[in-house]
């Protein structure tokens, strides 16, 4: 078996010249904005998805240095794609911008008012999704319930420490063609502290063409930290893991060639775990953190494998390897 692997150990082959040129890429974009998730994620991730049209708007407090006004918007709801069925149903939504520039925001909140009109998509926290998926066109009812039938049927890995995982192939519209998307649950009674993505060698994504060659794309597979920085995934939540920030490109990353490929993508983590915690603000004003050891979750999850199918145009082999969003 042929194997191609993609990481961070690529830059040591670049010139200076060329190393840092790639730096001041990353850096410009990393201050961009991302590309957008897909919407099976948001989908995925909402607490409610309502069908109805705001028809009370009331201001509540500005979050401190956000800039935005935020309001609470009831809606009407004509129809509930998600969560339990009501008849109105309330929520914050952006009503205004007190400065042009956002106030440090990668795209401002969308702004919303009495009349506005289509499917809701509404998080944990209350808080309308951010971009364009916080409101959809009525229209997308039928693909909005489409999505939610097949997460629900979708088939996740043997439990490992409490945790669940599962890898599917989505479009983005943004990218033009199919990436992966990855996530993981607690199906415990009890909170976990997972290691986040981007620690080296969690998250690993494999891809097996029919003729038997692989591709291995591992984001980061060096640290120079003993221990992996944990978030914390209460029960029964899921939550995306996808150190490209939006999803998991392997056409772009791998430049694969056209072909149908089998996809397997693994999180795991052997290492000890830490957490930062703010400490007191100190007699300046300035408040900070420190970082504290935690008991992380170990292992190694597989989720079942996926197609990843790319044409001869969605096919990126023209494309810098390891290109950055």
């Amino acid at each position: 078996m042929k194997t191609r692997i993609a990481n961070w150990r690529s830059l040591k082959a670049l010139g200076m010249s060329s190393f840092l040129s790639v730096l001041l890429m990353t850096a410009t974009q990393t201050f961009a904005c991302p590309p957008p998730m897909p919407l099976e994620v948001h989908i995925d991730l909402a607490q409610y998805i309502v069908v109805g049209e705001i028809t009370q708007l009331q201001d509540t407090t500005v979050r401190h240095g956000d800039g935005v006004q935020w309001g609470q918007a009831t809606v009407t709801v004509r129809d509930t794609l998600k969560g339990n069925a009501t008849n109105a149903f309330s929520f914050i939504v952006a009503t205004r911008h007190f400065s042009e520039d956002g106030a440090g925001w990668c795209s401002p909140p969308h702004v919303y008012k009495i009349g506005d009109s289509g499917i809701w998509v509404v998080q944990p926290d209350n808080f309308i999704t951010h971009g364009s998926f916080g409101l959809l066109s009525e229209t997308r009812t039928n693909e909005v319930r489409r999505i939610l039938a097949r997460l629900a049927h979708r088939t996740w890995s043997d439990a490992v420490g409490g945790l669940l995982a599962w890898a599917g192939t989505v479009h983005s519209e943004y990218r033009g063609h199919p990436v992966i998307i990855f996530a993981i649950r607690n199906c415990s009674d009890a909170d976990i502290l997972y290691p986040v993505e981007m620690s080296p060698g969690a998250v690993t994504a494999t891809a097996v063409s029919k003729e038997d060659e692989a591709f291995k794309y591992t984001p980061m597979d060096k640290s120079y930290r003993e221990r992996a920085f944990c978030r914390r995934i209460s029960p029964g939540q899921t939550v995306y893991l996808h150190p490209d920030y939006s999803y998991i490109d392997l056409a772009l990353r791998l430049k694969l060639p056209p072909a149908v490929y089998k996809v397997v993508v693994t999180y795991e983590n052997s290492s000890e775990g830490e957490t930062s915690r703010r400490i007191a603000r100190s007699a300046d004003g300035h408040r900070g953190a420190s970082h504290v050891p935690v008991p992380s979750w170990k292992g190694k999850l597989e989720a079942p494998p996926v197609d990843l199918v790319l044409t001869a145009s969605e096919s990126t082999t023209n494309s810098p390897a390891g290109a950055s969003k």
